[in-house]
């Protein structure tokens, strides 16, 4: 049974240099969310998985990012509007930490044997970016993750979906051919 039950989004943890902030218009047609996958289209921000100008789950692979984007993450939530957003850009380097999904199982935990592996992103309908733990067609390299990085963590330190099931904590990239 899938285990799509998003804890939080992913954020940026390092970008290679100092976080910025970046202003670019809404499409006038999408809402975005904080924490929202978006690329810049025309010089206006546009979530990767929208329909009718609201956020959709699914699985963000390279059927979405089929092809190179400059892609940023909403600081802020942003109703359907033409107004400057402030976004965080996503560069090549680019390192972001999100909660661990899967849309076809109920493994939401990685090890170390899962670094350097490609995983896809996964959306859930609220525009939360996860990372899914079942793929074959990854956007995402896995750079570490929580058991490496953050071992001192208690057993009852663990963070839990709304069904009491703990998700691992991992660090990703971007394919940087995906990304302008």
């Amino acid at each position: 049974m899938a285990n799509v039950l998003t804890i939080a989004h992913a954020s940026i943890k390092k970008n290679g240099g100092p976080i910025t902030e970046d202003r670019y218009i809404g499409d006038g047609t999408n809402a975005v969310k904080a924490g929202q996958l978006c690329k810049i289209s025309a010089g206006t921000v546009v979530p990767l998985l929208t329909n009718a100008g609201a956020p959709v789950a699914g699985e963000m692979d390279t059927d979405v990012l089929a092809a190179a984007y400059k892609l940023v993450i909403p600081l802020s939530d942003y109703a359907i509007n033409t107004d400057n957003m402030a976004v965080q850009e996503i560069t090549v380097d680019t390192v972001l930490e999100g909660y661990v999904v899967d849309s076809s199982a109920s493994d939401v935990t990685m090890d170390v044997t899962d670094i350097g592996t490609r995983i896809a992103g996964y959306q859930d309908a609220n525009g939360r970016l996860s990372f899914n733990n079942t793929t074959t067609k990854g956007c995402f390299y896995v750079l570490d993750v929580d058991d490496v990085y953050d071992p001192y963590q208690n057993a009852g330190d663990f963070e839990e979906d709304s069904g009491g099931t703990r998700h691992s904590r991992i660090q990703v990239k971007v394919n940087p051919s995906l990304v302008l």
